[in-house]
């Protein structure tokens, strides 16, 4: 056990001296009862309400799950760049987190920002809470969030999350024609034979002097109620359940694995996870992390979960004294040039200037390899534009000039 001896004004004082010594989760013993009795400096109209150390145990944060409204990337990208930007002009990391949880438009993170708050002011770690709420914070940000603690470069590795959830947010928003074009398919094409089973019905059942547009109505409206509307508004809910079943977080798994492996989208998802993983890695190096356990921080801030699976998988060989670039070569998941660049910086005793380059080569990689993908998802729009527009002219033009047309001159034909 290790004993350290501070002076504090009270309990939360003493707490958060020794957080910044590196001691956390310590106990905390009164030795001069004319120090722990001072009275507290005045609080700013700003910070965050005080909560006694007590109230929230050390340990509660371990284990807890709370289910809550899912976040999203634009709300993420809003939250952490307030509290970056904070940190950055050096306030109190407990008055920031409660300033932005009571300003925040996303009022389902205001919980998980008051708790962060508690536990910055008792110098438990942030990313510990954040787990705690798997809805708000994916496994990418907590992971980056505990590489930031453990580096001690939380300001930059909020400012990190912000600009991956803002690149998601982007990507996701580049893609709104999806919600033009499935609906679009999904209630064109019911329409289109809908139309055609009331011309044929029509002619069939249209007698001399009767109301030709009443009856073409009349069975639009019957066609509708059985069965092509029902057919519409079932293979809807079957594409809105697989949509919501696909998004659900026990599919995120599959979702990435399937990313990983898929044509030019697959390319973007590993240059984003290399480029925050050699960033991580740079950093912590910058801090003086052994390499073996860095690159098990840092494998913890990709956000492809089959990526870091791989990753875990190469640095399972590391030990005390292993090399960056033996891993980063035998892991076979980054470019060849790489390992001769981290090794050149292992000899040259210049790790951070190696890992900086590795990381800036691979943010490049990354913007090019989104420029590709979007123009893929442009292509594959257009596409597909065509083929429902193309399926829909044909079946309209073989409704008319093959079934149509054909019943009403044979009807008028003289024998």
């Amino acid at each position: 056990m290790r004993e350290t001896t501070v002076d504090a004004i009270d309990d939360l004082d003493a707490a958060q001296k020794l957080a910044a010594l590196g001691i956390r989760g310590a106990r905390v013993w009164r030795t001069d009862p004319v120090i722990a009795q001072a009275a507290p400096p005045p609080v700013s109209p700003f910070a965050p309400p005080v909560v006694s150390p007590a109230s929230v145990p050390v340990a509660a944060y371990a284990g807890r799950v709370h289910r809550t409204k899912r976040g999203t990337d634009s709300q993420r990208f809003i939250l952490f760049s307030q509290i970056s930007k904070q940190l950055n002009a050096g306030i109190n990391p407990a008055q920031v987190l409660g300033n932005v949880g009571r300003v925040s438009s996303a009022k389902h993170f205001a919980p998980s920002l008051r708790e962060m708050s508690v536990a910055a002011e008792q110098g438990h770690p942030l990313s510990d809470v954040m787990e705690s709420y798997p809805d708000l914070y994916p496994e990418s940000v907590v992971g980056t969030a505990r590489a930031g603690e453990a580096g001690g470069f939380m300001p930059e590795a909020f400012e990190t999350i912000a600009n991956q959830a803002q690149e998601a947010h982007k990507f996701k928003r580049y893609h709104w024609f999806i919600w033009y074009l499935v609906p679009r398919a999904v209630v064109a094409l019911p329409i289109v034979f809908l139309i055609r089973y009331a011309l044929l019905e029509g002619w069939k059942q249209a007698t001399p002097g009767g109301n030709g547009l009443e009856l073409f109505t009349g069975l639009l409206w019957k066609g509708f109620l059985w069965p092509f509307g029902p057919l519409t508004v079932a293979v809807a809910g079957v594409l809105l359940l697989l949509r919501w079943w696909l998004g659900s977080a026990p599919m995120t798994r599959l979702r990435h694995q399937i990313g990983l492996h898929f044509p030019i989208y697959g390319a973007r998802a590993r240059n984003e996870s290399i480029a925050v993983f050699t960033w991580a890695l740079s950093k912590l190096s910058r801090s003086g992390v052994p390499p073996h356990r860095a690159w098990k921080i840092a494998m913890d801030c990709v956000p492809n979960l089959e990526m870091r699976d791989r990753l875990a998988k190469a640095g399972a060989m590391m030990s005390d004294g292993s090399r960056l670039s033996d891993a980063i070569f035998g892991s076979r998941l980054f470019p060849e040039e790489y390992a001769p660049i981290v090794s050149t910086g292992e000899i040259a005793g210049d790790m951070e200037g190696a890992l900086n380059q590795l990381a800036a080569a691979s943010r490049d990689e990354f913007s090019q390899s989104t420029n590709k993908a979007k123009f893929a998802s442009a292509r594959f729009g257009c596409v597909f534009a065509l083929i429902t527009s193309g399926a829909i002219l044909i079946i309209l033009c073989y409704a008319w000039y093959r079934e149509f047309l054909p019943t009403v001159l044979n009807d008028f034909q003289v024998d």
